[in-house]
């Protein structure tokens, strides 16, 4: 299933509403929206708005934050003394603090961040974005400040930091030597596994 939403961009959408209605979009505001489970269709939108100037995001529902991903998290990783660790810098947190971090994030409008998402979801074999797989306790500041970046040293600390080992070493290594060359093998052992 694809959600697409085509906005106003070099040109506006007015002249365009009857075509975009047709299409099985919808207005709300200043956008129109819609789903589509077949990829032509989304294909066929999005050249008719790159063809009339407008601007089009087509984006797989998998890679859309889902409501429930929280409850998944708790559900699956249950804290044994009431406390989670921030898997970035190992703060002690409790179930009401923790910020649930998508590893490998959502994509969002960015196409190439998509891509990206999906190779690495692939690579891990992971079958979504809002996988308990792909989830991880952080405070609010690591979480903001890792934000929807994509970057090895984010990757191993958030794959690594849900257990208490991972947690230390997260700590301990952060900023050293031993943790940069951990980042390389992290980053080669993603690579072998895109190739095999």
């Amino acid at each position: 299933m694809f959600v697409i939403t085509v906005e106003n961009g070099k040109n506006s959408t007015y002249p365009h509403r009857e075509n975009l209605y047709i299409f099985g979009l919808r207005r709300k505001s200043q956008r129109w929206t819609g789903k589509t489970s077949d990829p032509n269709t989304a294909i066929k939108i999005r050249k008719y708005c790159r063809k009339n100037g407008l601007y089009c995001s087509v984006i797989d529902e998998s890679f859309l934050r889902s409501s429930e991903y929280r409850k998944k998290f708790f559900r699956s990783y249950k804290s044994k003394n009431g406390y989670f660790r921030c898997a970035y810098c190992g703060k002690k947190l409790t179930a009401s603090e923790v910020a649930v971090d998508h590893i490998i994030p959502i994509g969002g409008r960015r196409r190439n961040r998509q891509k990206i998402s999906k190779l690495l979801l692939s690579a891990l074999r992971i079958s979504d974005i809002n996988d308990v797989k792909n989830l991880t306790p952080s405070c609010k500041s690591c979480n903001s400040r890792k934000s929807d970046r994509i970057s090895p040293i984010y990757l191993m600390l958030g794959f690594t930091g849900r257990s208490y080992i991972g947690a230390f070493l997260s700590r301990v290594f952060t900023r050293g030597l031993l943790f940069a060359i951990l980042t390389g093998f992290f980053v080669i052992f993603v690579i072998n596994i895109e190739k095999g």
